[in-house]
């Protein structure tokens, strides 16, 4: 039995198409109400060309200020290293080890090997040839400190060939960092510079230290 068409509107034919007006609505006629679309007026559209405008303005200048500064684009690369170096440890399931120097900062893989004995043991590889990983030398104008969980740390010129390896922390497979450190980066003769704080669980802060969220 066929359905009845809804009152005021327009009947659709089996084949999807609207049948003529009166057919089969009887004596009345079938038509359908249009809504005008609600739109932006001009000045409403003015309006947030001029505010995205004033946001841009604001961040570039925000952007550019800190960028200029000596030492931005090192920490920033820093930060970004220790990221993907966490990301890396994760995924091979391998510890890797980050050191600091006065100019520089390297980093480290934890190696198994297995001595003639059949023993294993765990070995230190400097990432000396990886060209993410590789040793970054800041230069001598720049000048790296490191507190590590607390304790201010007197960092090396470079490394001693001599003294067995260790890297100043870790960053483990489990995601986490050990130990939580912040590292100061500033021109030498410079007091202020900027702070990079990481957390154990990987947390990474960057400021600079007249910013007040610095401290």
């Amino acid at each position: 039995m066929a359905r009845k068409a809804a009152k005021g509107l327009t009947p659709i034919s089996a084949t999807a198409r609207t049948t003529e007006p009166g057919a089969g609505c009887g004596a009345q006629f079938c038509t359908r109400r249009h809504r005008p679309a609600a739109g932006f007026t001009l000045v409403e559209m003015l309006v947030v060309i001029v505010v995205i405008g004033v946001l841009v303005s604001i961040f570039t200048l925000s952007v550019g200020s800190f960028s200029e500064q000596p030492g931005a684009e090192d920490m920033r690369r820093l930060q970004s290293l220790i990221t993907l170096a966490r990301e890396e440890a994760s995924i091979q399931s391998r510890e890797i080890g980050l050191t600091f120097y006065q100019h520089g900062y390297e980093f480290a893989l934890r190696e198994t090997l297995t001595d003639e004995d059949g023993l294993r043991y765990h070995q230190w590889a400097l990432l000396q040839d990886d060209a993410m990983f590789r040793p970054r030398d800041l230069g001598e104008d720049l000048v790296l400190e490191l507190d590590l969980d607390g304790e201010e740390i007197t960092l090396l010129y470079e490394r001693d060939s001599e003294a067995e390896y260790e890297p100043h922390v870790f960053l483990l497979s489990s995601g986490d960092v050990e130990p939580p450190f912040t590292a100061r980066l500033r021109p030498v003769f410079d007091n202020d510079g900027f702070l990079l704080r990481v957390q154990t669980d990987g947390t990474l802060t960057l400021a600079h230290e007249s910013d007040a969220d610095a401290y």
